[in-house]
């Protein structure tokens, strides 16, 4: 059937308040999904990626006769430095309530899914974006629902599921918030969560990470990333900028769940101060900062891996003290960073293909974040 025949009977059956019969509704969400890969343009804009390069897409599609399609919560890829790609959907807005909300999402938390090439990129973005997209009609979501087939495939790239609800955060204030000493101008905000990793569809780790967030003043920001990390870190790239600025410090225990028994599990889901000593649970340091002045800024990040629990109580002691500059003394653990300056790029399509209401419209955006990578160190 052609695009047309297709959009006149998805009309129809709206109007009528009839069902799509199964072969007309493989033929709906084929045309549906081929449409938005033309107007997203998605193959032109991750050949574009360079290595730390991210692409956020969102938009709005109406069909006519009331039918429309809109995008959100923005979907985002972002190439990694060995060349894959990282999609990721939700955010600080959780999970979209589109068709496909509920196939990986738990408590409104963030989805990562894996891929290893541009192509498999481009048809995870466009999956992603369409199962998770705000229908006015059933009938559109039902038809942007993922086949059996793209399903699997989803499953198979699945990386992580965010799992806000139950988190202790009061405990989790009391063990990263106090004494940072960042200020009356940063603004502080405390998240805790979950995260459920996969690798081949199988959950193989449950991560607990407990993160701070402070946002202000260049100089309340940058003492998460500087004064905490090593002396050659990249703050300098940030000094002289104005603009919006966020650091975060984050701690993420992460357990094995394959070989992991269930006091273990146990004690690891109690609170952040037990997770680390909990069996094989390794825990990583994370701090990073990004300045973002309009349509440039700069972006750097450093992390300590590998530590085991004695060695994160000593770290965390001295944060809490307020002792940033011998945090890390007397700590055998791998340390490695990285910071670069990135300028974002808009892309804003209209489109209006409307003659007497028949045929579609569009409003595409697209933000193309361009990072170039101006210092690393560690292993």
């Amino acid at each position: 059937m052609s695009r047309q025949l297709i959009l006149d009977l998805l009309r129809l059956s709206a109007s009528l308040g009839l069902p799509l019969s199964p072969h007309s509704k493989l033929a709906a969400h084929d045309m549906l999904l081929d449409l938005l890969d033309e107007l997203l343009g998605l193959s032109d804009q991750l050949n574009d990626l360079g290595p730390g390069d991210s692409l956020g897409v969102s938009g709005k599609l109406g069909l006519g006769a009331g039918l429309d399609i809109t995008l959100e919560p923005e979907v985002e890829v972002f190439r990694e430095n060995d060349g894959t790609y990282r999609v990721s959907l939700g955010g600080d807005n959780g999970v979209g309530e589109g068709a496909g909300a509920a196939i990986h999402g738990l408590g409104g938390g963030k989805v990562e899914y894996r891929f290893s090439s541009r192509e498999e990129a481009r048809m995870g973005t466009l999956l992603v974006a369409s199962a998770n997209a705000v229908t006015s009609h059933p009938l559109l979501a039902l038809a942007l629902a993922p086949l059996p087939s793209e399903l699997q495939f989803l499953t198979e790239n699945l990386s992580s599921v965010e799992i806000r609800g139950g988190v202790n955060a009061v405990v989790d204030g009391k063990f990263l918030e106090g004494g940072l000493g960042l200020g009356a101008e940063a603004g502080l905000q405390l998240t805790t969560s979950y995260k459920l990793e996969f690798e081949q569809g199988t959950p193989n780790a449950l991560a607990r990470v407990t993160e701070l967030a402070a946002s202000g003043s260049v100089e309340a920001s940058v003492v998460l990333f500087d004064k905490v990390g090593p002396r050659t870190s990249g703050a300098p790239l940030f000094t002289g900028i104005s603009g919006g600025v966020k650091g975060t410090l984050s701690v993420e225990s992460r357990i094995p769940l394959d070989s992991t028994e269930i006091p273990d599990l146990a004690l690891f889901v109690l609170s952040p101060i037990i997770a680390p000593f909990s069996g094989p649970a390794v825990t990583t340091l994370k701090a990073a900062l990004v300045v973002d002045a309009g349509p440039a800024g700069g972006r750097g990040e450093f992390e300590v891996r590998g530590l085991d629990g004695t060695e994160l109580q000593r770290i965390v002691e001295r944060l809490v003290d307020g002792d940033f500059s011998h945090a890390l003394d007397d700590v055998n653990v791998e340390t490695q960073g990285r910071w670069g300056s990135f300028v974002d790029t808009e892309y804003s399509l209209g489109f209006d293909n409307k003659t007497g209401g028949v045929g579609f419209e569009a409003r595409i955006k697209q933000v193309h974040r361009d990072y170039t990578e101006r210092g690393i160190y560690g292993g």
